[in-house]
């Protein structure tokens, strides 16, 4: 006989002025991109009063409270409304406790300030969005904040960079759990890059590396549509004598990439 293994189960934690796309972010990947049914169980969830209300001004309601948080295998927070505002305690005292039986955590963008002010980051690496990165060091100072990274796991905690970084992160927590198979077949589904491990910032490569990295950056502006030709890995790789299994080269320009999405 054979035993199915029981769906993974995911909590979105929803809030009143919540962005429609990072609501949309975990339950799409986690959802109804899932070329097939069955790995994971997603529930959205809130501790404010109901309906809530988005930032594009429709109501959302029919969530579930902060009990779904008792029993899940992974906790959400897509973003978080206003970095000056303290989360809800009783969300802080539900994710401690989730943390502590053994449950993933992930504070996507902003939501990165909640994980931060439950105490969970305290002494180790995390990130969240650009605009922010000032802010969440002074008011966090015992975390390390690196904000030239995609997403940052620690453990069974995970933080993004802004908004669209998301979607890496959430990819990222999809492969640990089915493999890099399945993140792949779902990466295309949505039309994204197949997630990667998150790569460090240019500046922090040795001096050898930023040296190609500079001469690899002449041709960058091809690549990011500036200019009428087209252009492939392979034509870059050939205007440097160097082959397209080059690892180095591809990754600091994979590294390249990275930083200019997190600066746009």
């Amino acid at each position: 006989m054979t035993h199915k293994t029981a769906p993974c189960r995911v909590a979105v934690v929803a809030f009143d002025r919540i962005s429609p796309f990072h609501l949309s972010v975990p339950c799409v990947v986690f959802g109804e991109a899932m070329p097939e049914p069955g790995h994971f169980s997603v529930q959205v969830c809130s501790a404010d009063p109901q309906p809530l209300r988005s930032s594009a001004g429709f109501d959302i309601s029919g969530l579930a409270s902060l009990r779904a948080l008792q029993t899940a295998d992974a906790i959400i927070i897509p973003s978080w409304r206003d970095v000056h505002e303290a989360p809800p305690a009783a969300l802080l005292r539900a994710l401690r406790s989730a943390h502590a039986r053994g449950a993933h955590i992930v504070g996507l963008c902003l939501g990165a300030y909640v994980l931060a002010a439950a105490g969970l980051l305290d002494g180790l690496r995390a990130t969240t969005h650009w605009s922010a990165a000032a802010d969440f060091a002074k008011r966090f100072p015992a975390i390390d904040l690196d904000p030239d990274v995609l997403y940052v796991q620690r453990g069974r905690l995970l933080t993004s960079a802004g908004t669209a970084a998301g979607i890496d992160c959430c990819l990222h927590l999809l492969r640990e759990r089915l493999g890099t198979e399945m993140a792949n077949r779902v990466a295309r589904r949505l039309v994204v890059p197949p997630p990667d491990p998150p790569l460090q910032s240019p500046d922090k490569s040795p001096p050898g590396q930023r040296l190609q990295l500079k001469v690899a950056l002449v041709h960058l502006p091809v690549a990011q549509g500036n200019s009428p030709y087209s252009t492939t890995l392979e034509v870059l790789a050939q205007s440097h004598a160097a082959a397209e299994r080059d690892g180095p080269l591809c990754t600091l320009m994979s590294s390249h990439i990275v930083d200019q999405r997190i600066q746009m």
